[in-house]
């Protein structure tokens, strides 16, 4: 019982969770309304084409690949370690530090 217990574990873990990049409806996709995404749009001059996001108070709200950001009440933004991460999301996005919540500071894909 106790394998089989593990067993479903590991499979729920593994399978569905929510995606982060430029093609999420969740974490990093491009949108025009709360519609286009699986939570919210944010649009604004660090968005300019729209950013699927999650509402956060932490980063532990966030899926893998992403960190809580203080920005428009807290949301998930894409981690990056360098500009050339951020190029999939355009040529106008840089990888930049921001701080993070509940403190400390992340880098992630924004245009400045």
């Amino acid at each position: 019982m106790r394998t089989l217990a593990l067993f479903c574990l590991a499979a729920l873990a593994g399978c569905g969770g929510v995606s982060v990049g430029p093609g999420s409806r969740s974490v990093g996709g491009a949108c025009q309304t709360d519609a286009n995404c699986d939570h919210r749009c944010v649009i604004n001059g660090h968005f300019p084409n729209g950013l699927c996001t999650l509402t956060c108070g932490s980063t532990a709200d966030c899926p893998v690949g992403s960190a809580c950001v203080d920005d428009s009440g807290g949301i998930c933004e894409i981690l990056c370690s360098a500009v050339s991460s951020c190029a999939q999301f355009g040529s106008l996005y840089q990888c930049m530090p921001r701080d993070s919540l509940p403190n400390g500071q992340v880098s992630v894909c924004r245009v400045p």
